[in-house]
């Protein structure tokens, strides 16, 4: 009977619906049979719901068919998310998860995240949730003359596997889904590489070997021919440098470049200050440093110096070393090979086949980089002492970070909507088109002399800018060299100090306040009346003067205004950037934290969940066998850092969120332990108040010893001692709150988790401060 419907070559998994007033329905899997179909009753309740396992070359698919009735009972509803709980648990052996089916779950799919409107909805949210389900389909499959409903569902825990997914004309009142996989009839074999076996190598007679030979080197006084000596003699022993290449890419990256005909030195800029940084030094000492902190991992750049070699050879390469590092500061010149780069595409966010949507990461040599970071401390150090860089500005700067930037804005929005409940914040967040590509050199070398670096010190950089080349490494394929006319290398060690020398000078543009994080740049502003929008406004257009100015461009599309704020009412003035009017959205992402407009983090929960749960599969299903120490590793440096970035910035407040985060946590104890999980006591893993706690506590100690730029104070003071208070550790005032908001802000709930800490907690150093601090939320949460 199967294929009186189906075709012969097809294999017909079936479960057919049992009582009822007819004898009629169920739900079917239809397998074509080098897929290898085996049915997976173990999964299986007395639901409607199929699973079976296929394999499609080297890959393992789990995949079910269901139905759910409209009027499914309460009970039928649990068997149905019963079996969905057991697909859970088995999930970690397989690739891949589909599931196709009629649900009639009244379900928004159109919003993000999905709006459920019904109890059933919800629980049926939650179980997708857990599996790190998406459903991709968002447009109706059954239309009537009054309605259009999604309601036939197809449900992937790995999107990225299938190229498209569509609603089709059906033979009945539903539409067809149709989905397709991006799966190949065999797994690609990888090429082998070619790599040296550095476990294997004779260090000693290396060692004794190039001690000899590069004495040569000491001899030689002109710094190319040095170089060319010097790398010569080192990398005879090893494989030339690889091939991979992309033409497309190098295409795509050269038209970042700013124009040449756009680069030219600011007129009459007065040095800011007297004192100078004329030259730049370096000593044996201070190269011996250098490499005995370099990471013998780090990249091979294109000279290939591997830095294995550089490490377990550093005490024989160090005087030859320091002798070529010198010959470059002395001369003002650079090697060539110091000036090449490797550039690999990253994606960023938006489709993958478009080239613009690719970041260039350059890999440049080692050696190169050892002397760039000395110059960068060295840089640094005068900016700071001399006070040359804003202190909004939290980018690559010693004791500042992405957290000092969230806190110092979140507390500032919070502060003003919890005075008034009823006001608004609005803030711009603007994005710079390629901006570190664009970078005028001229113009950077005018702000550079400008903050007071000058003589041989300038020279040097101004060598380090120009005349760089780079080519493009993908897929196997190398693209020609080309040269690079503007910018500030991405993945250089200099480069980012560099960026944020040129736009020191922007936060003295605007009256408004302005937070920056290398070229992630935000303004805001209390608004109450309409002279604060214009104010706003005109700030927006003064900027973009700016960037007219020093040859950066704004991308309007893709900046956003939002509407902060508790109000009924939206206030949604109208800014533009260059004839562009913004776009208002109600959630944005920060720094990797997502913004609600009402400030909550419901959204940001669920986001971070749904990335952690996905993350934590992946693990399960490449870590099958490990050990539990290996898996313990996976959660700590994949999954955890998902559930818990930017706190103590922000805070899951509710005991909804805090319970969602602990159920992502909760599966990865299962996945660490199996089915028996230890106590709390014997996990070795701090539950998830504990860590948000003890993220608090690190961060409050830390600003207090100094070691980051925030000042955790500011708004809190040191209340009275009462009678039984440690006249050493007087109690601190809480700052005012008059919300839910405000009571939830880091400067609040400190005081209390703080106040709470014995004088143990409070004395010891901020070295001590982390495995006392875990003994102590780990003994009271």
């Amino acid at each position: 009977m199967d294929h009186e419907v189906i075709p012969t070559d097809y294999v017909v998994l079936r479960k057919d619906r049992i009582g009822g007033r007819r004898p009629a329905g169920g739900v079917l899997l239809a397998v074509l049979p080098h897929l290898q179909p085996r049915r997976q009753k173990q999964l299986e309740t007395s639901a409607e719901a199929i699973w079976a396992a296929i394999t499609v070359s080297n890959l393992r698919f789990l995949i079910a068919s269901v139905y759910r009735a409209p009027n499914s009972t309460a009970e039928q509803n649990d068997e149905l998310l019963r079996s969905f709980s057991l697909a859970a648990e088995q999930q970690h052996n397989y690739d891949a998860c589909f599931v196709m089916g009629e649900f009639n779950l009244d379900i928004d799919w159109s919003a993000e995240p999905p709006l459920p409107r019904a109890i059933p909805a919800e629980k049926f949210i939650d179980a997708f949730d857990n599996l790190a389900f998406f459903q991709l389909i968002k447009n109706p499959t059954r239309t009537t003359a009054t309605s259009e409903k999604t309601i036939d569902l197809f449900l992937c825990d790995t999107p990225n596997l299938v190229s498209s997914s569509e609603v089709i004309a059906g033979v009945s009142d539903h539409d067809a889904l149709l989905a397709e996989l991006r799966v190949d009839s065999r797994r690609p074999t990888p090429l082998p590489a070619m790599l040296p076996n550095w476990r294997r190598a004779p260090w000693p007679k290396l060692n004794d070997q190039l001690a000899e030979e590069m004495q040569a080197v000491l001899q030689i006084n002109n710094l190319n021919d040095a170089w060319t000596a010097w790398k010569t003699t080192l990398v005879g022993c090893v494989s030339d440098e690889p091939a991979a290449v992309a033409s497309k890419f190098q295409e795509s990256f050269k038209q970042n470049f700013s124009p040449p005909e756009a680069d030219y030195p600011f007129l009459r800029r007065v040095p800011s200050q007297e004192e100078k940084l004329s030259e730049w030094r370096i000593t044996e000492s201070d190269v011996d440093n250098l490499l005995h902190v370099l990471d013998a991992k780090s990249a091979t750049g294109p000279d290939g110096v591997p830095a294995v070699l550089l490490k377990r050879c550093a005490k024989t390469l160090c005087p030859s070393l320091a002798h070529i590092f010198n010959l470059s500061l002395r001369a003002c010149d650079l090697p060539a090979d110091w000036k090449c780069a490797a550039v690999t595409p990253i994606p960023k966010d938006g489709e993958k086949i478009d080239l613009r949507n690719y970041r260039p990461i350059s890999i440049t040599s080692l050696d190169g980089k050892l002397l760039e970071k000395h110059v960068r401390n060295q840089l640094a150090g005068f900016l700071d002492t001399n006070k040359a860089l804003p202190d909004n500005q939290h980018g690559f700067r010693e004791r500042q970070s992405c957290k000092t930037m969230l806190l110092r804005t979140l507390d500032s929005w919070t502060a003003a909507i919890d005075k008034n409940s009823g006001g608004h914040v609005h803030a711009i967040f603007l994005d710079w088109a390629k901006a570190f590509d664009k970078v005028p050199h001229q113009r950077l070398l005018s702000k550079l002399q400008h903050h007071g670096i000058d003589g041989a010190a300038l020279e040097w950089l101004k060598n380090f800018l120009v005349g760089r080349s780079q080519f493009v490494r993908f897929g196997g394929a190398r693209s020609e060299p080309c040269v690079v006319s503007s910018g500030v290398v991405q993945g250089s060690v200099l480069g980012p100090l560099l960026f944020n020398v040129y736009v020191s000078d922007l936060p003295a543009v605007v009256k408004t306040n302005l937070v920056q994080y290398a070229d992630d740049c935000t303004i805001f502003r209390e608004v109450t009346s309409q002279d604060d929008v214009d104010e706003l406004q005109e700030d927006l257009a003064l900027i973009d003067i700016w960037c007219v100015n020093n040859g950066m461009q704004l991308n309007a599309k893709k900046c956003v205004a939002m509407d902060l704020s508790r109000a009924r009412q939206p206030w949604l003035p109208q800014y533009m950037i260059g004839g562009a009017v913004l776009e208002y959205v109600s959630t944005q992402r920060l720094l990797g934290v997502h913004i609600a407009r009402d400030l909550r983090w419901n959204h940001h929960v669920d986001v971070q969940r749904k990335k952690a749960a996905q993350t934590l599969g992946f693990a399960a299903r490449n870590l099958q066998g490990c050990t539990q120490r290996v898996k313990r590793m996976a959660y700590l440096t994949l999954v955890k850092p998902k559930l818990f970035y930017g706190t103590p910035a922000w805070h899951p407040w509710t005991k909804t969120n805090t319970e969602k985060m602990a159920r992502t946590q909760n599966k990865a104890l299962h996945f660490i332990h199996g089915r028996h999980v230890p106590p709390p006591e014997k996990q070795n893993m701090l539950s998830v108040p504990a860590q948000l706690a003890y993220n608090d506590l690190l961060f409050f100690k830390k600003s207090l010893c100094g070691l980051t730029e925030y000042n955790a104070m500011a708004r809190i003071t040191e209340g009275r001692v009462h009678r039984g208070d440690d006249p050493l550790h007087p109690r601190l005032q809480q700052p005012p709150a008059r919300t839910e908001l405000g009571q939830n802000a880091f400067d609040y709930r400190i005081v209390a988790e703080w106040n709470a800490a014995p004088p143990a907690i409070k004395d010891c150093t901020a070295a001590q401060f982390p495995a006392v601090c875990k003994a102590y939320v780990s003994a009271i949460y």
